[in-house]
């Protein structure tokens, strides 16, 4: 036998999650597990977390709530053939009432967003627009993969030709689970091409194990009433499912296309479709215990009976159909190795994570003040000056703001006007200028258009190296930005990605460099902000060079007006006026000088009287000075010549200094915008990589953290444990997180430009192979999820959550296993350590709820039921050991007269053959499964084995019809059948009105509520239920009792005198069957079994479609209803025409759709349909149903009558 474990709904995962940490610690052997939910999002963390967890597409909650659920909700649903096709059956299947209320509800209701949030009918939709052929290409994939996932999963089941059975795991107390598992059944039955007959074991947690959830006020009183409601729903719906009636049914079908080549999704009353269903709760003495406690148990049967041989065993002991709902217990003695194992590898998590997120005193791989790292070792002109500055204006203790070297500026300025040979430029200017050497001496006219020329020819040129400067520039920043992004990128790798196996430095380190770099950058863009003169040294704050744009333009202008017009010319000697003017002077002080020396003191008189004191010398002194003067002065005409060179020569030095002064301008204006905003721009996306690579280390230290707590607590069904002492020596943990750390790496990934676009974080599990997962994607996943949380709202699984499963899981399974090497590794091994054969005693004792003794322990018997009822005697008890080994040390302490013999007997009464099974998937345990049959509460016969006989089938009674503690006029926002759909299958909700008007609100016998397909009662439009008696009122539908034979009478129930246009109409026989029915044993309704099965003919008549019912689903879908007694008449139908077939189904519904006709008016019709009623009812007599037949029909019969009076006031309205 194969089996295949299919967990459905929140609570189902979070039994898959365990089941599958378990299974990769213990490497248990374990079935396949299919797990689907709407929420994508794990419950649980590490290697606990799904890998194989199926959802719908992100778009499908949209798609199900605003194009399905309007399909769904604008369906007509009415027994009336389509008048187009003319062919028999209505043109919609009356299972579509109950999907046009779902349709409606999902519309206006909560998206199924990440759940159902305990609206189980809408499961309904949500199954069919999962799987709905005609999706979109995003949301078919997961479609796909789901099939595809379970396709290979029966396939590998099925391989040796077996049966596969399915462990099915849901909780009855939400929406996801409870709403799909029956949906899921049945397609997997009759649908899935990959299954053949499948054998489906159902496990149902209940409401109880989510009573102590934290809720208050409103969400409090709308969980527990729509989980109990939700639940009492269910009940029915398995009673319906598994002993409708003696008569077997017809397939019901809705019109849901699940793309495996069905066109309805079917299902029948009464097919068992469940071979066992196991109950899962909270029992009362637990009143601290919360829902993962009940999934511990739950997750331990469904380990048990995923083994073939121990399922087949429960199977021959439970085989009587009583005891196809049972209550388990499962109670073991446990060595929590793992348990164990992952408190410890948590701790080390948690440590080698702390490290990655702040190692105290690690040292950076280089000293500090890597800033100036970044030019390399063959630097640029700009990366030189902030070399050669480190220590000076860079330094540490200086701001950035202090004058710059003289030297240091002219390096850096030089070589940036070098690099575009400025100087050279301005010299071809004037090499090819239209002058030579005469050219100076050039009249005026001439010069002043020489000086025009070259003046446009310098200015052009200036402009034209200007702009080659301020390329030059900004390439030179552009590079140094892209220098400084490449030396961020090598410098991060030295931290993340240090190679030869190294593990990554701390965050911490990262980021204190980070953050002198960030300092060193702030100090060089202050260096080149604001007025550049301020940081210029004495030295050079007179140069032209280094003036203001605007001063230095001044000049060039000044210095091109003296270059243009030069001194003009003065003859004879080509001297000016002015010079003779001083010649004559200096003359004239030549020849009084020498006289006013020689006659110092000298009273003198003028004019002169005498010639004392006079030389020589006073005439040829005079005579020599004047002749010497006039030669100097003479050269006047050369003079002009180097005037005119010298003016040139200024101008073009100015023009120079105009290049150096355009590169300061440049300079000063683009390092803080171009460089500087770069290299910030790069370490803030630095900055914001690291903090998403801290974010995801936070997170996986936040679950690790949680996974300490998750095992601190041990499982409700542990009545004893053993090895919880033990630990890994700690000594050991510095090794084990190191060893944690040496496989963990991070990849940079950057783009073209060098910028850091994300980082890749590889953990290495216990594979080489290492797992990886996308930073950047799990830290915005992340910061989502916990948006979303705050809102009470939830995320998918996206990529980013994926990743971050991966991770965790690898984490936890590395260290975990790791941990495990220093534990004991069995069962045994582990009692030896603790204290051998006399723990064990103790343990087997407390097993079997005795004291060492013998005598009874005190306290709550944990074998008792997972649900509290009366029940105290199991119909099947079985103990179960891990392995041989076990199963010897059980044998002997029951053999070797050291226990008290009530323990021993306790012990072997649960053994099967005088040696405990051995079950290798219970991992490290010792465990004894109990199971109850389910008891019935004799108030409640319609539902026997159900819950009804434990309180908590009777507070989900309560909270369905609305009554007692969960009447809605006394708890405002509660939810019941009353005010809301939670019903799945149409029988059961048509159903529920009828109930609900009942005085004493109590469920319909299931015989009578499975016959009402097509008979909801208020559609406003004609029930099935409500034409049966409406024809037999107009007599239309007879009996006539002809004689069959001499040893009985047979009556036979046909429908005759109808007519339409085109004439009377066939006579269709419908049921053939002994005149007076006897009161079968167990007949539900008495001698009226004949009156019931002719309506079940009617009904199957009025659904016939000309060919088969069949044709909507599997082959082996039965056409019609199967009496106990007698046979419906479907040949004579078969016989029939479609046409014909039409016109009659046609016929009857305007029969009831008529409203002028004067030989039936509606009241008298009504009284006559009511009277014909109780003639049934008196000939059912006293039978279990008969009340129920009564309530239901008067119910119908009564919304029939309403719907056809209003009708005829629409009419009677129309004729005025």
């Amino acid at each position: 036998m194969g089996v295949v474990n299919l967990f459905i709904g929140g609570s189902g995962k979070y039994v898959a999650e365990t089941l599958q940490g378990l299974q990769a610690h213990y490497e248990l052997p374990l079935p396949p597990t299919v797990a689907f939910d709407l929420n994508a999002v794990d419950t649980q963390t590490g290697s606990f977390a799904l890998d194989n967890l199926h959802s719908p597409h992100p778009d499908f909650a949209g798609a199900a709530q605003g194009e399905v659920a309007p399909k769904w909700q604008s369906l007509q649903p009415g027994l009336m053939p389509d008048p187009q096709t003319q062919m028999p059956g209505p043109k919609l299947r009356p299972e579509t009432q109950l999907m046009q209320k779902i349709g409606g509800q999902v519309t206006f209701g909560q998206a199924p967003d990440f759940g159902l949030w305990g609206m189980r009918a809408h499961g309904l939709l949500a199954f069919a627009a999962f799987l709905r052929p005609d999706a979109p290409a995003s949301e078919m994939g997961k479609q796909q993969e789901f099939k595809h996932f379970l396709t290979e999963v029966f396939q590998e089941s099925a391989a040796d030709g077996s049966a596969v059975t399915i462990n099915m795991v849901a909780s009855t107390a939400g929406g996801t689970g409870a709403g799909m598992f029956l949906p899921f059944a049945w397609w997997l039955k009759r649908c899935f091409p990959d299954v053949t007959n499948p054998r489906i074991n159902l496990f149902l947690v209940t409401p109880s194990a989510f009573d102590n959830l934290s809720l208050s006020g409103a969400p409090m009183v709308s969980m527990r009433t729509k989980a109990r409601t939700g639940t009492f729903a269910i009940f029915k719906e398995l009673q319906l499912m598994e002993h409708a009636d003696i008569s077997e049914f017809p397939a019901g079908a809705f019109p849901i296309n699940t793309g495996t080549g069905a066109k309805h999704l079917e299902y029948r009353l009464g097919d068992n479709i469940f071979n066992r269903t196991f109950w899962m709760g909270r029992r009362s003495q637990d009143n601290q215990a919360e829902n993962f406690e009940a999934y511990a148990e739950t997750e331990l049967l469904v380990r048990i009976l995923g083994d073939a041989s121990a399922a087949n065993e429960v199977n021959a002991f439970t085989g009587d159909e009583q005891q196809h709902r049972l209550l388990p217990s499962v109670v073991t003695i446990d060595y929590p190795r793992l348990q164990i194992a992952r408190r410890e590898s948590s701790r080390i998590a948690e440590q080698a994570l702390e490290y990655l997120r702040t190692g105290e005193g690690v040292l950076p791989p280089q000293a500090g003040h890597r800033f100036f790292d970044f030019p390399a070792q063959d630097p640029s002109a700009f990366g030189t000056f902030i070399q050669d500055n480190k220590l000076k204006i860079f330094a540490p203790n200086q701001s950035g703001e202090s004058p710059v070297a003289a030297q240091d500026l002219e390096n850096l300025v030089g070589r940036l006007v070098a690099g575009v040979d400025a100087d050279q430029l301005f010299r071809n200017v004037l090499r090819g200028s239209q002058r030579n050497q005469s050219g100076y001496l050039a009249p005026a006219a001439d010069w002043a258009a020489y000086c025009e020329g070259l003046c446009q020819d310098l200015n052009a040129e200036s402009q034209g190296i200007n702009k080659k400067l301020s390329v030059s520039i900004d390439a030179s920043l552009q590079a140094e930005a892209a220098t400084f992004r490449k030396f961020l990128v090598d410098f991060t790798k030295e931290f993340l990605d240090p190679g030869d196996g190294a593990r990554p430095f701390p965050i911490s380190v990262l980021r204190e460099q980070k953050k002198e770099i960030t300092q060193d950058l702030a100090k060089v863009t202050k260096f080149f902000s604001g007025d550049f003169r301020a940081r210029l040294p004495s030295v050079l704050a007179a140069r032209p060079r280094f003036a203001t744009q605007q001063t230095l333009e001044d000049r060039i202008t000044r210095q091109e007006g003296r270059l243009r017009n030069p001194p003009r010319p003065f003859e004879p000697g080509g001297l000016s006026k002015w010079r003779w003017v001083a010649l004559f002077f200096v003359s004239l002080m030549g020849g009084v000088g020498p006289y006013v020396w020689a006659n110092w003191g000298q009273q003198l008189a003028w004019p002169l009287t005498s010639t004392d004191g006079l030389g020589w010398w006073t005439v040829v002194v005079p005579i020599v000075l004047t002749v010497g003067m006039f030669v100097l002065l003479r050269r006047g005409k050369t003079k002009l010549e180097q005037l005119r060179r010298k003016e040139e020569g200024t101008l073009f030095r100015l023009y120079q200094d105009s290049a150096y002064a355009h590169v300061v301008h440049t300079l000063w204006a683009q390092v803080g915008e171009s460089f500087g905003a770069q290299a910030v721009s790069a370490l803030a996306t630095l900055d914001e990589r690291v903090g998403e690579l801290d974010e995801v280390y936070r997170t996986l230290f936040t679950r690790a953290q949680a996974r300490a707590t998750q095992v601190t607590k041990p499982s409700p069904q542990t009545v004893a444990s053993i090895g919880l002492g033990s630990s890994v020596p700690q000594n050991q943990m510095a090794p084990l997180r190191d060893r944690l750390l040496d496989g963990v790496r991070v990849d940079l990934a950057k783009a073209n430009d060098d910028t850091i676009v994300n980082f890749v974080l590889h953990v290495k599990g216990q594979a080489d192979n290492p797992t990886k997962g996308n930073v950047k994607n799990i830290a915005d996943d992340v910061q989502k999820a916990d948006a979303a949380a705050a809102q009470t709202d939830q995320v998918g699984q996206t990529t980013g959550m994926r990743d971050l499963k991966d991770l965790d899981a690898a984490i936890d399974q590395k260290s975990t296993n790791e941990c495990a090497e220093f534990l004991p590794q069995t069962f045994q091994a582990a009692l030896s350590n603790e204290g051998g054969a006399t723990v064990l005693y103790e343990h087997l004792a407390t097993l079997v709820h005795r004291t060492v003794n013998g005598s009874v322990a005190p306290g709550y018997d944990r074998r008792r039921p997972s649900i509290d009822t009366p029940q105290d005697k199991p119909s099947f008890s079985r103990l179960y050991v891990p392995s041989q080994e076990v199963a010897g040390l059980v044998v002997g302490a029951c053999e070797d007269g050291h226990m008290a013999p009530e323990v021993v007997s306790g012990i072997q009464a649960v053994i099967a053959t005088g040696t405990p099974t051995i079950l290798p998937a219970l991992g490290e345990q010792i465990a004894i499964l109990s199971l109850y049959p389910s008891v019935q509460d004799e108030n409640h016969p319609t539902l026997s084995n159900s819950l009804m006989g434990a309180d908590e089938g009777k507070d989900a009674f309560n909270a369905y019809y609305g009554i007692g503690e969960y009447d809605q006029n006394m708890i405002e926002g509660s939810y019941n059948e009353d005010n809301f759909e939670f019903h799945v299958i149409p029988e059961a909700a048509a159903a529920a009105p009828i109930e609900l008007a009942r005085p004493t609100r109590r469920p319909l016998w299931p015989c009578v509520a499975a016959r009402l397909l097509g008979s909801q009662p208020g559609t406003g439009t004609e029930t099935i239920v409500g034409l049966f008696y409406l024809l037999r009122a107009m007599g239309i539908i007879s009996r006539q009792m002809p004689r069959a034979s001499a040893l009985e009478l047979v009556e036979t129930w046909s429908i005759s005198g109808l007519t339409d246009a085109n004439g009377v109409l066939p006579d269709v026989p419908l049921f053939d069957g002994p005149v007076t029915q006897p009161d079968v044993d167990g007949d539900n309704f008495g001698s009226g079994r004949g009156v019931v099965s002719t309506f079940d003919a009617f009904k199957d008549f009025m659904l016939y479609d000309g060919a088969r019912l069949g044709a909507m689903g599997t082959a082996d879908a039965k056409k019609f209803s199967t009496p106990p007694l007698g046979r419906i008449r479907t040949d004579d139908w078969n016989a029939m025409s479609n046409l014909e077939l039409w016109r009659v189904q046609t016929a009857i519904v305007l029969a009831w759709r008529r409203c002028d006709d004067p030989e039936h008016p509606i009241e008298p019709i009504y009284d006559k349909q009511k009277a014909i009623l109780q003639e049934d009812v008196a000939l059912m007599g006293r039978a279990p149903a008969a009340e129920d037949w009564k309530d239901a029909v008067e119910v119908i019969l009564r919304g029939d009558h309403k719907a056809r009076m209003e009708m005829f006031r629409k009419w009677d309205s129309s004729q005025d």
